[in-house]
Formats: C-alpha cells, sequence, structure tokens
C-alpha cells in the first residue's frame, strides 16, 4: 500500500513540474526572443537601417506587456543617442503611435508636428496626423 502512496505522488509531482516547465519554458522563450530583437534593433541604429516601424517589434513587445514606460524611456533613449534626422523622425512616428493608441492625442499630435518639423514631407506622420483629426471629428481644410 505504501509503495501505490509512493507512486501516485510522484505521478502527482511530476504532473505538477511538467505544468510548471511549459510556463517556465515559454517565458524563457519570450525572453530569448526579446534579446534577439533588442540586439537586431541596436545593430540596426549603428547601421543606419531603421527607416520604417517594423524594425521595432522590440516596442511591440513591450506594449504587448503592457510596458508603456518601457518603450517610451528606450525611445527617448534612443532619440538622445542618435543625431540624423530620418531615424529621429521614425522614433517620432514610434512614439506619436505610442500615444495615439492610447488615446493621448495631445502628446501623439506634439510628435507628429516634431516629424513634419524635421522631414516636411513625410508621408507617414502627415497621413497619420489626418487620420488622428478624423478620429477626433476634426474638420481638415487644408493638407498642406
Amino acid at each position: 500500500m505504501n509503495i501505490l502512496f509512493f507512486r501516485f505522488y510522484l505521478l502527482l509531482l511530476l504532473i505538477i513540474l511538467l505544468i510548471l516547465s511549459f510556463f517556465i519554458s515559454s517565458q524563457l522563450r519570450v525572453l530569448v526572443l526579446n534579446n534577439i530583437r533588442l540586439n537586431y534593433l541596436l545593430s540596426s541604429f549603428k547601421g543606419g537601417l531603421v527607416t520604417s516601424l517594423d524594425d521595432f517589434s522590440l516596442f511591440n513587445c513591450y506594449l504587448f506587456r503592457g510596458q508603456l514606460l518601457t518603450s517610451i524611456s528606450l525611445c527617448e533613449f534612443l532619440l538622445e543617442s542618435k543625431k540624423d534626422n530620418k531615424i529621429k523622425a521614425s522614433i517620432f512616428i514610434l512614439l506619436a503611435n505610442l500615444y495615439s493608441q492610447r488615446a493621448f492625442y495631445s502628446i501623439a499630435e506634439y510628435y507628429y508636428h516634431k516629424v513634419l518639423f524635421l522631414l516636411p514631407k513625410n508621408d507617414k506622420a502627415r497621413s497619420s496626423l489626418v487620420e488622428m483629426y478624423k478620429h477626433l471629428g476634426h474638420e481638415i481644410n487644408n493638407l498642406n
């Protein structure tokens, strides 16, 4: 009878450990993917290759996990370290999109205007700003 209880105890312990290992391995996978994305992001900034928001998947990962402050801080850090207007404009667009998605429209508008100050012909910033104004119910008279 003791052997039966011991085997039941081992089986129960094994099931619990398997469940825990599944959750731990999924968290480890997320950590490894975040590190890979961070390395790619930093190498693309060093090479000057950042031209679209697709390169900012790390920030989307932070946002998915509800870490808005972390992604904004990372953007602000990268803004301080970069001098190229195209890179700064892409970071400003990212910040504007972050704030716009969270309904901080006045801050998003500020960052869209900063992009248009740096690159007046930026269609992405202009169209996003118009979409935000339409969403807020503003009447758009002049797109220039």
